[in-house]
């Protein structure tokens, strides 16, 4: 059972704050005897409740050394060139990653993307809607995670990565 002030990673939702544990009071329709969690979304605003014996993917939030475990495999991570054009087949590998709750998953399929997309700028189209619609998504549950495990704010999260990668190779060469 999470405690009030974890951060945790919610379902599809991404980080969120535990403000409080115990029953919903003031609830039309609520089950008093039941707990549930009040979870702040930390980027992008809401709330959310959901019963603490849910059956909803919770997890505590990756450890800043995790979180940048991660960012250092990123150049190691390779395009699975899963290149399906069919709108159900394309919907379905993308909501695979979705439902593993990993970020590297998520990682994963954000490389893909951008391999599929600098591939489709090459030959002067554009991104589909669903790719950029699946790379949106799993950039805000990513990013969010890595905000709150690194404690920076959302917004410098991409800046982050690059700056961490880029220091990286510089120590290499």
């Amino acid at each position: 059972m999470f405690q009030k002030g974890e951060l945790i990673f919610y379902n599809n939702s991404g980080a969120c704050r535990v403000e409080a544990v115990g029953p919903l009071e003031g609830a039309r329709g609520a089950d008093r005897e039941r707990s549930y969690y009040k979870l702040s979304l930390l980027h992008g605003g809401g709330t959310i409740f959901a019963p603490v014996n849910s059956q909803v993917f919770m997890r505590p939030i990756l450890s800043a050394e995790a979180a940048n475990a991660l960012i250092d495999t990123l150049p190691s991570i390779v395009a699975s060139g899963w290149n399906e054009r069919g709108v159900r087949s394309l919907s379905d590998h993308y909501h695979e990653a979705f439902q593993s709750h990993r970020s590297e998953d998520l990682l994963q399929l954000m490389k893909d993307i951008y391999v599929k997309s600098q591939e489709s700028l090459r030959r002067g189209k554009r991104l589909g809607m669903i790719d950029q619609t699946y790379k949106k998504k799993a950039e805000e549950l990513v990013y969010s995670e890595f905000s709150a495990a690194l404690g920076i704010p959302f917004e410098e999260v991409e800046d982050y990565i690059a700056r961490r990668l880029e220091s990286r190779e510089k120590k290499k060469a």
